[in-house]
């Protein structure tokens, strides 16, 4: 089971004060009335993983109401400990962030991201395919940043080559040399990322179909990928092409940056022909997926949070899902209302789970 939390210290984000806490199991459930701060666990680990908070607002909404920072430290890492990792993150009223992995200060996101790979479902997670392309991006680039060791350098430098191709736009600059190199960076690293996102969607598909079938009958997945400009297309010709529009709104409006996927069944637009609970089940599944084709081509397993599923998915759908995550030995951290004989009931006599309360912002483990 990697990664894992082994031990995790929170201090002042938003209703918790502090809180010490270990012995983390495989399931870790967190019960409490809804604004009691059982979110907030969740955002904390959310913090340490990504350094950024969980529904991509401010950071200062979360440093408690009189705090000056918020901070998480955990203990990551495997079974033994010499797989094992110190994490920090701490953010300031300013917007101030520091990350530290064991001795060393001021490391890339991208290396915290390395060391705790995160998969989130709760009710945001179920826009995937009703929402913007942007989260259908944010999807497909999690897979492939954990199976490609040098897909997060090639994002960062294509998002430098179209910053600056695009302040060349708005500038209207006549340095026509520099918006020549520009464009040809950002053309060759398109290609790059098209390239590893296509070999992403094609493993993917596969295990989707399997398990979106078993999960409530859903046949006929596909994914259509758009690479942000029309196949067949010579992405230099392209933005040529469309030059003049693009200096007129200051933006690039053709490259890798403008991907998606479009999630079809039967060749029909999934969220126009999916119930709403349908559609559920079907990123329910894409979620389940990803960390399975993680698992299969790396051996390593994502760390799950679920937030209130209860309130998303009915008794059903909700046993799949709990039965698939233990099947991947996945650690999770799950909340819900009230921990009951029916979510008791989900679980296989194994499986090793811990149990949290919340009230008020203080956390209780029993």
């Amino acid at each position: 089971m990697l990664p894992c939390i082994h031990q995790l210290d929170i201090f002042n984000l938003r209703n918790i004060h502090h809180a010490a806490l270990k012995n983390f199991a495989t399931i870790n459930i967190i019960s409490g009335k809804n604004g009691s701060g059982k979110t907030s666990f969740l955002e904390s680990i959310h913090l340490l993983g990504r350094g950024r908070p969980l529904r991509g607002i401010e950071y200062r909404s979360l440093i408690g109401e009189d705090d000056s920072f918020s901070a998480v430290h955990g203990v990551v890492g495997g079974e033994n400990q010499n797989s094992e990792h110190s994490v920090g993150v701490s953010v300031a009223h300013n917007g101030k962030r520091q990350v530290k992995i064991d001795t060393k200060e001021g490391v890339p996101i991208a290396d915290l991201v390395h060391v705790l790979p995160l998969l989130v479902i709760d009710a945001d997670t179920f826009s995937i395919l009703s929402g913007g392309s942007g989260l259908r991006r944010q999807f497909m680039d999690w897979g492939v940043f954990h199976m490609k060791p040098s897909y997060g350098s090639r994002w960062r430098a294509f998002n430098r080559c179209l910053r600056q191709r695009n302040r060349l736009l708005r500038e209207k600059t006549t340095a026509l040399a520099q918006m020549l190199s520009w464009t040809n960076q950002l053309c060759a690293l398109s290609q790059e990322i098209t390239l590893h996102r296509s070999e992403y969607i094609r493993d993917f598909l596969p295990l989707l179909r399997e398990t979106a079938m078993a999960f409530g009958g859903i046949d006929d997945v596909q994914l259509e990928y758009y690479q942000g400009w029309d196949d067949g297309k010579d992405l230099a010709n392209v933005l040529e092409y469309s030059f003049e529009r693009d200096q007129r709104s200051g933006q690039t409006h053709y490259g890798a940056h403008r991907a998606d996927i479009r999630v079809r069944i039967k060749g029909i637009d999934a969220a126009k022909i999916l119930s709403r609970g349908q559609q559920k089940r079907l990123v329910a599944a894409m979620r389940i997926t990803q960390g399975k084709l993680l698992y299969q081509q790396t051996q390593r397993t994502p760390l799950y949070l679920v937030d209130d599923v209860p309130a998303e998915l009915d008794a059903t759908y909700q046993a799949f899902i709990y039965d698939m995550l233990q099947s991947l030995k996945s650690q999770v951290f799950m909340t819900c209302i009230e921990y009951n004989n029916t979510l008791q009931a989900y679980w296989r006599p194994s499986t090793m789970i811990q149990k949290f309360h919340v009230k008020h912002g203080e956390i209780t483990q029993y």
